[in-house]
């Protein structure tokens, strides 16, 4: 009885996660930063992801992960040629809700292991969904 019990849960756990995968395969979300000026995360099939920063005029490329109602991005920064082509790594992760992706956290690959890092903004990072996508 117990194990079947884990199984319902395991597949009911499977089933919510490839929802959420196809609910969000070929979106767009978008962050405001300014009047005129959004970020945007492009969510592709093979679990690609493109991530415009408005403020660099700069995409960044990277994958992505779903677990549960979490969605983790795997990144790869090279925008930056002042660090002489140091590529930097960091993870980002978001709450997912119906119409939105809500910013809880971050983490850097520092010599070799994932430290996560207290980021402090000035405000709430939520990224709306474009209403004309799936």
């Amino acid at each position: 009885m117990k194990t079947a019990l884990i199984f319902l849960i395991s597949l009911s756990s499977i089933g919510v996660a490839l929802l959420t995968k196809d609910r969000l395969t070929n979106t767009i979300w978008i962050f405001r930063i300014a009047n005129g000026c959004n970020d945007t995360l492009s969510l592709k099939p093979d679990q690609k992801v493109f991530e415009y920063d408005c403020e660099l005029n700069y995409t960044l490329k990277g994958s992505y992960r779903i677990t549960k109602d979490t969605l983790l991005l795997i990144m790869k920064d090279d925008s930056h040629p002042e660090d002489h082509g140091k590529i930097y790594y960091f993870h980002d992760k978001y709450l997912i809700s119906k119409t939105a992706l809500h910013y809880i956290g971050h983490s850097e690959l520092i010599n070799g292991k994932w430290h996560d890092t207290k980021v402090k903004f000035d405000q709430n990072i939520e990224y709306l969904k474009l209403t004309n996508t799936k």
